[in-house]
Parts: C-alpha cells; sequence; structure tokens
C-alpha cells in the first residue's frame, strides 16, 4: 500500500486559484480591448485626415463661390444705388467688408493643404 502524502487544497485555495484565473483572463481581455481601441483610435485619425484633405477642400471651394457671390452682389447693389459710384472706391469697401471672410478661407486653404500633404504622404 502506497502511503505518500496527498496534498489537497482547502474550498477556499480553490476558489482563490479560481479568482486568479479569472484575474488572468481579464487581463487578457483588457490588453485586447486595449489594442483594438488602438487601432479604432488609429483608423480614426486616417479616416479624419482624409475626410479633412478631401470635403475640406470643397468646402473652401465653396466658401471662395459664395464670396465671390457676396462681393458680386456687393457691386451691383452699389451700382444699382448710385450709378454715379467710383468703382475704386466700391472695390475698397468690397476690400474691407469682406477681409475677415478672406481671411477665413486663407486659414481653410492652409489646413486643407496641410492635411492633403499628410493624407498623400500616408498612401
Amino acid at each position: 500500500m502506497d502511503k505518500s502524502v496527498v496534498m489537497s487544497q482547502s474550498p477556499e485555495e480553490r476558489e482563490y486559484l479560481r479568482y486568479l484565473g479569472e484575474i488572468d483572463l481579464r487581463k487578457r481581455r483588457v490588453a485586447e480591448l486595449r489594442l483594438e481601441l488602438e487601432v479604432t483610435h488609429e483608423r480614426l485619425g486616417q479616416f479624419n485626415t482624409e475626410y479633412h484633405a478631401r470635403i475640406g477642400a470643397l468646402y473652401v471651394e465653396l466658401d471662395k463661390i459664395n464670396l465671390s457671390t457676396s462681393e458680386y452682389e456687393y457691386r451691383i447693389g452699389a451700382i444699382q444705388h448710385n450709378g454715379n459710384v467710383v468703382l475704386e472706391d466700391v472695390e475698397q469697401r468690397i476690400h474691407e467688408q469682406f477681409s475677415e471672410q478672406r481671411e477665413h478661407i486663407n486659414q481653410g486653404e492652409e489646413e486643407t493643404t496641410d492635411y492633403e500633404r499628410i493624407y498623400h504622404h500616408d498612401e
């Protein structure tokens, strides 16, 4: 008859080992989710760059068209209001009145150029 010692675990020890296993499993799941989050964040950044590179240019063009339209409407209104208007004066007023919009468009063009550079660099 074999009289070797057999170690038995108490219920508390078995429960403790089960908890350690669950902790290990959850740590692996957290690591997987962190990696997934990192990949998703990177893809979102790529999408954002592509969106601004492509759509940003269209918005800049739309802003330019809207500005041009507003300037022509201003010219037409000035001429209709006063047929003897000095065109240089009208152009000066247009330059002053629409300078903020022009600056906004310039900033949009710069941003779009930056995004296009990044987007085409990543391709």
